[in-house]
């Protein structure tokens, strides 16, 4: 599940949350990393399309179209329902974009921020990926009844975004480290 903001235009530093969702596959099973991205890419086009056709009302202020009493008896059905079965989903993944200049507090410059989300009972893992100038951090959230370790999980995302990289023709991820911090 990607959770998707519906914000219209003019409004983007305006409070609160407009979020919707969606649910996509992912091609974990795909070898290489240039036709996982195009099998990842087409879903996630296809998905922001019929977002895009609904107003943001429609995807975010449902409940205001059901009266109070009903929303409440399905708001209970709902739970008891979920309290017995696993959720349609185990996994989400959020993309947040953060800011391009250089955020400070006290006169100390940010150097990175790691994103830390929330899981809720039966989905197992949350993966939270922020942009911060140039780079992008990444956090990650487990249920740890359900997934015993994300070490190894860290491992095989350095080692898929490096051959993504490699795939595409960037620069080895050593040079821009090595880059990166002489300017420090």
């Amino acid at each position: 599940m990607i959770p998707v903001s519906v914000r219209p235009p003019g409004e983007e530093r305006s409070f609160g949350n407009r979020i919707s969702f969606m649910v996509v596959p992912i091609p974990t099973t795909e070898a290489d990393p240039l036709h996982a991205l195009q099998r990842a890419h087409e879903p996630l086009r296809s998905a922001k399309e019929r977002h895009r056709a609904l107003p943001a009302e429609y995807l975010t202020d449902a409940s205001s179209l059901i009266p109070p009493a009903m929303l409440a008896l399905s708001a209970r059905t709902t739970i008891d329902v979920l309290s017995r079965t696993r959720p349609p989903v185990n996994l989400v993944i959020s993309n947040i974009p953060g800011p391009r200049e250089a955020l400070y507090c006290a006169g100390a410059r940010l150097e990175a921020a790691f994103p830390v989300s929330v899981i809720v009972d039966g989905v197992g893992l949350n993966i939270t990926v922020l942009s911060y100038r140039d780079h992008i951090d990444v956090g990650i959230v487990a249920d740890r009844e359900q997934v015993d370790d994300t070490w190894s999980m860290v491992e095989g995302i350095k080692t898929a975004l490096d051959e993504l990289e490699a795939a595409v023709g960037l620069e080895a991820p050593e040079s821009r480290t090595a880059a990166a911090g002489s300017d420090r």
